[in-house]
């Protein structure tokens, strides 16, 4: 055979003919030195396809063998060449969208955002919350607000009711207060003594603020802020619970709305703090309703970090690859194998791109030296030996040499690749199974002619 490849490759070079039989050969080579079957490999390429990855080809199927051959195709130069490394290019400049999907299916962010989560789940809590409190309101009676104005004055010492400013808690405190104490008619009353009595309507939609000015301070880190808020908080609701029997059911149901509105931010914090046993001790206490907004959270700071990342050719999916954020994706995601099986793919489909595409020119400028034939690289090769540069002259003879020793011409090289590339290895590989099995089967029987000449 190797006679025969070096006369046929000889003559194949001269017409520049693609030889189907060496092809052939060539991939079932590359799936020998990786250990796997033609059934193993068609059935993973189906398996991506079917899992959303229909650009995972034979040569990632085949580990790295089918990478270190995807890589000595596109640097040898040629059509085939070229049109190999321009799928992996643009598969990998793809990729960011493709790990986007898969994080939306395993987060159930389903294209939307942490903001937009948000903004919807407020949305719903105020429609409900409204329904709920007309309910309380039919027979609410007058709220005792003094204890609710004591708490501010308290923290506000001689500043209550002297017109404090900003944004400072002090400010936030006093601007309640005032909407307290305001009377129907107008008449602002600063001394908590003079006023007792307040409408439900106005000391509910006091309380709701105050609620939302808390979670709006927990998420800037205004920790100290939040605390004293809640301080606030917690009297008007016990002055509202005391003059309406259905407030209590109402604001349950507000509290547990908030809480799964504040699961989004939690759930963003868990991308990227804590240790994973925290995070998931975290998760795992909450409702399915906290955790399908912690979800969403989490999956967006982690998109967020993939859009931000403007390189091209950088692997998207090590996003996912830290023992923190895989140990998290297998315990929160929907279907944390699916996860697994998508990122493992990437993983492996970048590492085909970067060993064909990646490392040092000198590779790319051989194969564009070899674009120019034959006839350039016996010249050159003479030049070199008469110019003193008898190394240089022997590596330009040995390298077209090796392509014509195994009948491996720019043609047929374009059928490598093209096998590569295959998305259907079972039909690409038909006749190469074919032409396999008839190989053992003549190899079988001259090993055994060998044994009986030996006996």
């Amino acid at each position: 055979r190797k006679v025969v490849d070096l006369i046929g490759g000889c003559v194949d070079a001269v017409v520049n003919r693609a030889n189907t039989s060496r092809a052939n050969r060539a991939i079932m080579e590359t799936l020998r030195r990786a250990g796997v079957s033609v059934d193993d490999v068609a059935d993973d390429v189906a398996r991506a396809a079917q899992e959303g990855q229909p650009v995972y080809r034979l040569m990632d199927a085949a580990g790295m063998a089918g990478q270190r051959r995807a890589s000595g195709i596109v640097r040898s130069g040629g059509d085939g060449a070229d049109e190999l490394a321009a799928f992996l290019r643009q598969r990998q400049v793809d990729q960011a969208d493709r790990v986007t999907n898969f994080i939306d299916d395993a987060f159930g962010t389903t294209g939307t955002t942490a903001a937009k989560t948000r903004e919807a789940l407020t949305a719903s809590r105020k429609k409900a919350a409204d329904a709920a409190y007309e309910a309380a309101r039919g027979n609410a009676a007058p709220v005792d607000i003094r204890g609710a104005l004591k708490v501010i004055d308290d923290r506000m010492g001689g500043m209550a009711g002297s017109g404090v400013t900003g944004d400072g808690i002090d400010g936030i405190l006093a601007r309640f207060r005032a909407r307290l104490a305001s009377q129907p008619g107008g008449k602002n009353f600063p001394d908590a003594a003079s006023v007792e009595l307040s409408d439900f309507d106005r000391v509910l939609g006091v309380k709701q603020d105050v609620q939302d000015a808390i979670g709006a301070a927990l998420r800037a880190g205004r920790n100290n802020e939040a605390r004293e808020l809640g301080k606030l908080a917690k009297e008007l609701d016990q002055a509202l619970e005391a003059s309406s029997d259905m407030y209590r059911a109402a604001n349950d149901g507000f509290a547990r709305a908030s809480r799964v509105i504040d699961a989004v931010d939690e759930g963003a914090d868990m991308a990227t703090k804590g240790r994973p046993e925290d995070t998931l001790r975290a998760f795992q206490a909450m409702t399915p309703d906290q955790q399908s907004s912690a979800r969403i959270g989490y999956g967006d700071r982690i998109i967020e970090a993939i859009q931000k990342n403007k390189a091209e050719m950088a692997n998207k999916a090590r996003e996912l690859a830290s023992t923190k954020r895989a140990t998290e994706a297998e315990a929160m995601a929907l279907d944390p194998g699916l996860l697994a099986r998508r990122i493992a793919r990437e993983d492996v489909m970048w590492e085909t791109q970067n060993r064909a595409l990646g490392g040092s020119r000198t590779a790319d400028n051989l194969a564009d030296q070899t674009d120019l034939g034959l006839m350039a690289d016996i010249g050159r090769a003479t030049r070199d030996a008469l110019m003193g540069r008898i190394g240089t002259a022997i590596g330009t003879v040995a390298n077209r040499a090796g392509n014509v020793a195994t009948g491996q011409n720019e043609a047929t090289r374009a059928l490598i690749a093209r096998m590569l590339m295959s998305d259907d290895p079972r039909a690409a590989l038909a006749v190469a199974l074919r032409q396999e099995t008839t190989s053992q089967g003549r190899r079988r029987i001259a090993e055994a002619m060998a044994r009986a000449l030996g006996r």
